[in-house]
């Protein structure tokens, strides 16, 4: 009880700060509206809008889920306010710039979602999982962005989007493409468990998945290929090597 008691508290200041932000940010006193959000974390949260902006997610999630119990509310909570200071930011210095941030907020409610939380009371979660997902549909994204959005749009029906951003991951050179395709495996796998009518409503029929699969087949095969290749040429490369050093012998 107290703790909810605390938690409502807590909501209603923070819908208060959000619509005070939201007035001055429309007058453009955005540094007004900073100090209101650094004021109320320190107050209310023992957090720093410095802290938060710097913290990765991954250090945030960790920081946020480290004491006795996990309190997701708290993931909600920092992941609301990284979208507020997002477009306060971009209001200033445009959306690269608010980039980071939009990031952050994301992944912070997609860690809730791994920890059970699905919806609560002060928040729609679908419609801010997918505003955020909206403003960062332009930028490459991390490699655990994509794996942790691939399994939202999996988990909310949208196969045709999970397979999207799959493929994204996979087509990145710079990226761990053997994780990516066991994954795309354990994903395919999951899906053709599925009815045809499920994959129908979530764009992607069964005669799709498997193309997709054969696809993923051929890109690992292609990658065993050219690992072969690399190997005998090092070998090759080794064995020359050795070849000249006898032979100076």
């Amino acid at each position: 009880m107290y703790h909810r008691d605390y938690l409502m508290r807590l909501i209603g200041q923070m819908t208060q700060m959000l619509g005070r932000m939201a007035g001055l940010r429309k007058e453009q006193k955005h540094e007004q509206a900073e100090a209101i959000m650094e004021e109320w974390l320190g107050r209310s949260l023992g957090m720093s809008l410095k802290l938060i902006r710097a913290l990765s997610y991954q250090d945030l999630i960790r920081l946020l889920t480290s004491g006795n119990g996990t309190d997701t509310d708290k993931l909600l909570i920092v992941a609301r306010v990284l979208r507020e200071d997002g477009e306060l930011t971009e209001s200033r210095y445009g959306r690269d710039a608010a980039y980071p941030l939009y990031v952050k907020s994301l992944m912070l409610l997609l860690a809730a979602r791994r920890l059970g939380i699905t919806h609560c009371d002060y928040m729609d979660l679908a419609e801010e999982t997918d505003g955020l997902l909206g403003r960062l549909d332009s930028y490459s994204l991390e490699e655990d962005c994509l794996q942790a959005i691939c399994l939202y749009y999996e988990q909310t029906g949208r196969y045709s989007r999970a397979e999207d951003r799959l493929f994204e991951w996979l087509e990145n050179a710079a990226m761990d493409q053997a994780k990516a395709i066991r994954f795309g495996k354990a994903m395919y796998e999951r899906l053709l468990e599925l009815p045809d009518d499920a994959l129908q409503q979530g764009d992607l029929p069964r005669e799709e998945v498997l193309e997709a699969v054969r696809e993923l087949q051929a890109i690992e095969e292609q990658r065993q290929g050219e690992n072969v290749v690399s190997v005998a040429l090092a070998s090759c490369s080794q064995s020359d090597r050795h070849s000249g050093a006898n032979g100076h012998d």
